[in-house]
């Protein structure tokens, strides 16, 4: 096993031995792992984890809990992953709903939960309801976090690329929409880590698809 994965299962091993298998800590450990096991892609151990902390956090809080919304973040995340959208969005909406009522919606956790939404409602279809659900996401995150950081560029790469013109715009306005998104995705381009060659690969592809839709 990957390292990272061998010092989150001992500390689970640790935490339910030490508080028992439901306590918050416990919840809290589950979930580490879970995301340790998401970046390895082990999709369904780490839904199976994220359900048990989301399940314990049901048992243990009477009501909204900052806590409880990164897991149900979590859980729903790895479900959007598995393409299993009506579960995602309840577990998405359910992360919101904690946020807004401990006034945690400018939180860059809330920005980055309405991100997903913002994806989960574009595999449905719905571009307009993801194009604006996208934007929010990128103002709260504007608020929250620096220019550099990773989560802030990769939600303002994504309003670009949902923005780009449709094939069915009349081409000056194609080439004139492009041109302007082009120049905004090579701002954020320089921005990007060198750290993070999953999110420079992100940009190119935005950059390609500006190129392509006219932005030359």
């Amino acid at each position: 096993p990957h390292e990272a994965e061998r010092w989150q299962r001992r500390a689970l091993a640790m935490a339910r031995r030490v508080h028992g298998d439901v306590h918050e800590e416990t919840a809290r450990r589950l979930s580490n792992l879970g995301v340790t096991l998401l970046d390895l892609g082990a999709h369904a151990e780490a839904e199976r984890l994220f359900a048990e902390a989301v399940s314990i956090d049901r048992r243990v809080f009477a009501g909204p809990n900052a806590g409880a919304a990164p897991r149900l973040h979590n859980l729903g995340t790895v479900q959007l992953r598995l393409g299993r959208l009506e579960e995602a969005d309840r577990h998405l909406r359910a992360a919101l709903d904690i946020g807004t009522a401990l006034g945690l919606d400018r939180s860059p956790g809330h920005g980055y939960t309405l991100h997903q939404l913002a994806r989960l409602r574009e595999l449905r279809g719905e571009a307009a309801q993801a194009l604006a659900t996208a934007r929010q996401a990128a103002r709260v995150m504007d608020g929250a976090l620096p220019p550099e950081h990773s989560r802030r560029i990769e939600t303002e790469l994504q309003v670009a690329r949902m923005e780009l013109p449709e094939a069915s715009d009349p081409q000056p306005v194609r080439r004139q929409k492009a041109a302007a998104i082009l120049r905004r995705v090579e701002v954020l381009q320089a921005r990007v880590p060198a750290s993070d060659p999953a999110l420079q690969a992100y940009a190119r592809q935005v950059r390609g698809m500006a190129l392509a839709a006219g932005g030359q």
